[in-house]
């Protein structure tokens, strides 16, 4: 059996090479490990690095721009991106749009003649999506291509034992992109997803991951292309359960797939909610910690649930003797807030609400829809939340000492006034999570992954309808006046955020990233902020015992002086947002590295966006003496 070359091998080969002929036969020969290694422009950068015929350094500087695309289901994303000239304009690179006449003939050239099947199908699916070739034989190209490689992946492991089919999935998503926008006819793809199935080298991770892709992918794969198929997921699991592999994988992963399946061509599914049921009663009898016994009860809970699906009334019984055994014994330092089933209906009933009306929004033109969400008007209200909180008040608790915890275990003493405070703002967040926040995300999120909301409009609605679009003077020290314009500071988070919400809505294999978009965002609303306050002559720098000093976000929002020319909506939010005194306080947390990475959740950046479209809906007018927010 022949040993499959490592990476590290091929960067030592790449050296060797001489010709660009020798690069070509080179990157069609070890495309698949490139495209595992995930560094598809390196052979290129090395080689140009060596060659001094400007010809080839043209033509590998095109492979390097072809090579930095993202392919990613039936996007293509472009490997960078940054601030164009005009306000509110980017420039990506590559761009696809915007690729040479020359560049694409060598594009096209290259689509024919390359070996590799991997190689052409980017070739093509590339010149599917340039507007100026935009003809739907290239897709059929690329469709093909992919197919082919599917097809290599399977026997090429059938061959040496190596692990390239872990690419399958990732091709797969892209074949089934091309189907879907170029309404091809998916008969090929079908019979080679027939073939990795049945073939016995193949990792069961990877027909498990195939599987998956077939069930959610309704319009392609159908009941009759799922014959058969149980009974191949049934002898693989069964492998699974008697070698004991993984628990934690057929508990939570593969058990659920063979449950779909079974729903899919209406087969019984109670022996594998049977199986579920034992599998929960195993992982609890593991957990013998008593910290964890909560762990242990949420398994039990969730094999009374497996075992009632599958008409087990024994077990189920057995199982809820245990539960009720351990409950009375689990103890938390958190409270769990328990919904009864009214509560469940109605929360299910107002997200299908939240839902419709993001659709509705998304119908709207979009300086309206903008407009909308820059006037805030379904997040909560001050007078409302005021309410709230002064109905709620206990007067003898006024006197008693107030402490706070804040999320990085700050302790401080809160006064009367502090307290009511914090008070506001809590109530404000739990409205927010239960109402604002959803919407905003079945609004943003999904009108990204629609194409409704684009880096373009969203820059173009910020430039022509905000002021943070408008230019702005500043001086050095020289006196030297100098013109900035802040679309050129917040646009790397939005187009970084956009990006990321788009390649997260493509691939199930994409985790996103939201860490540089809501620290960029969060650091630019400061200066927001403070760019606000400074074209009102308000003073934004602080006295300090060795001089002055800059105020941070929370000083400029506490300033009566700013305060005053916001509404109280917009104020609360921004409190929400920035305070130190109960709110999120999200400069401070991101400015000393308080969050953790799996504390960037998109709902900051949500929220950071509400706060950039309701703050840049004001407008400085100079009137006769006086200076007004409009």
């Amino acid at each position: 059996m022949q040993k499959r070359k490592k990476m590290k091998d091929y960067d030592n080969l790449i050296d060797t090479i001489g010709s660009l002929e020798d690069l070509y036969c080179f990157v069609d020969d070890a495309s698949l490990e490139i495209e595992e290694g995930y560094d598809a422009a390196a052979p290129f950068l090395k080689y140009r690095s060596k060659t001094q015929d400007p010809i080839e350094k043209q033509l590998l500087t095109w492979e390097i721009e072809v090579a930095c695309f993202s392919f990613i289901g039936s996007e293509i994303f472009s490997f960078a991106v940054s601030n164009a000239t005009q306000p509110g304009s980017i420039v990506l690179y590559p761009d696809r749009e915007r690729m040479e006449n020359e560049a694409i003939t060598y594009i096209t050239q290259r689509a024919r003649e390359a070996n590799s099947a991997l190689l052409r199908g980017r070739y093509n699916q590339l010149l599917w999506q340039y507007p100026a070739t935009k003809n739907r034989k290239f897709a059929l190209a690329a469709y093909n291509c992919y197919c082919e490689v599917i097809q290599n992946c399977t026997e090429r492991d059938s061959r040496d034992g190596g692990t390239i089919s872990s690419l399958v999935a990732r091709i797969l998503e892209n074949t089934l992109g091309l189907v879907t926008s170029a309404g091809i006819e998916p008969a090929i793809l079908k019979e080679r997803i027939k073939e990795l199935l049945n073939n016995q080298s193949i990792p069961f991770a990877t027909k498990h991951s195939v599987i998956e892709h077939m069930l959610g992918a309704g319009k392609v794969f159908k009941v009759v292309d799922f014959d058969g198929l149980l009974q191949l997921f049934e002898s693989e699991i069964q492998k699974v359960i008697k070698n004991r592999i993984d628990d934690f994988m057929l508990l939570n992963y593969y058990l659920p797939t063979a449950i779909k399946i079974s729903e899919k061509v209406k087969a019984n599914a109670q022996p594998w909610y049977e199986q579920m049921g034992y599998l929960n009663l195993g992982m609890a009898e593991k957990e013998t910690d008593k910290q964890r016994d909560w762990i242990k009860l949420t398994y039990y809970t969730a094999a009374i649930e497996a075992f009632r699906l599958s008409g087990n009334s024994t077990e189920k019984k057995r199982t809820e003797q245990l539960h009720y055994e351990l409950k009375n014994g689990v103890t938390l330092e958190h409270h769990i807030y328990h919904f009864d089933d009214d509560e469940i209906q109605r929360r299910v009933q107002v997200d299908d609400l939240l839902k419709k009306k993001a659709k509705r929004l998304h119908k709207l033109p979009l300086k309206e829809f903008y407009g909308l969400l820059s006037k805030g008007l379904f997040f909560p209200k001050f007078a409302e939340i005021l309410k709230i909180t002064q109905d709620g008040s206990v007067p003898w608790l006024k006197g008693i000492s107030n402490y706070h915890f804040d999320g990085n275990k700050n302790i401080s003493k809160l006064e009367n006034e502090q307290e009511q405070k914090h008070h506001i703002l809590e109530v404000y967040g739990n409205l927010l999570s239960d109402h604002a926040l959803p919407l905003l995300h079945y609004t943003l999120i999904g009108g990204i992954r629609e194409g409704r909301i684009t880096v373009n409009n969203f820059m173009e609605f910020l430039v022509e309808h905000t002021w943070i679009g408008k230019p702005t003077i500043s001086y050095n020290l020289n006196g030297e006046p100098h013109q900035t314009n802040w679309i050129f500071q917040v646009a790397p988070a939005i187009t970084e955020f956009i990006h990321q919400v788009r390649a997260w809505g493509e691939s199930d294999y994409y985790k996103p990233s939201f860490i540089l978009c809501t620290d960029s965002l969060a650091l630019k609303l400061e200066g927001l902020f403070r760019s606000f306050s400074q074209r009102l002559n308000v003073s934004t720098s602080i006295g300090k015992r060795k001089g002055t000093q800059e105020a941070l976000a929370h000083d400029i929002l506490n300033n009566e002086a700013i305060r005053k020319y916001f509404d109280e909506d917009d104020r609360l939010l921004f409190d929400y947002v920035f305070s130190n005194e109960g709110g999120l306080n999200i400069r401070n947390n991101i400015a000393h590295c308080f969050y953790s990475p799996e504390e960037y959740h998109p709902d900051k950046m949500l929220l950071l966006l509400a706060v950039l479209l309701r703050l840049g809906k004001y407008d400085i007018k100079i009137t006769e003496g006086d200076t007004e927010s409009q």
